[in-house]
């Protein structure tokens, strides 16, 4: 399984279970981890990542993900700290819109 994939089954997880902190945190730390990248700030980004999607308000937890990683300042300067936490964000985004595109096309082939 891919880093996208794993990153979006994870968040996939916490849209259904969205208390679950220690669950999600030490599974994302461990995906990023697994990319190369530093522990430390690899569990800075997945406590920042879960309080930012606890506090979204929509139901959409993917667009609240990207969010946080384009607009967040704490987790874009953490993400910024390691290129193997900048490129696994990098990867769950690219994953995220061919995700979407194979979606929307299936969508026209339908009609």
């Amino acid at each position: 399984m891919s880093i996208g994939q794993k990153i979006y089954q994870l968040i996939e997880q916490f849209a259904v279970e969205p208390t679950f902190w220690k669950q999600f945190t030490n599974a994302f730390r461990e995906v990023l981890v697994d990319q190369g990248a530093a522990d430390d700030l690899a569990h800075k980004m997945a406590s920042i990542a879960f309080d930012a999607l606890r506090l979204h308000s929509g139901n959409d937890y993917h667009l609240g993900m990207v969010e946080v990683i384009a607009m967040h300042p704490e987790f874009e300067q953490t993400m910024y700290q390691d290129i193997a936490a900048a490129s696994a964000m990098h990867k769950y985004m690219t994953f995220c819109m061919d995700l979407n595109h194979m979606q929307l096309a299936a969508g026209y082939a339908e009609h």
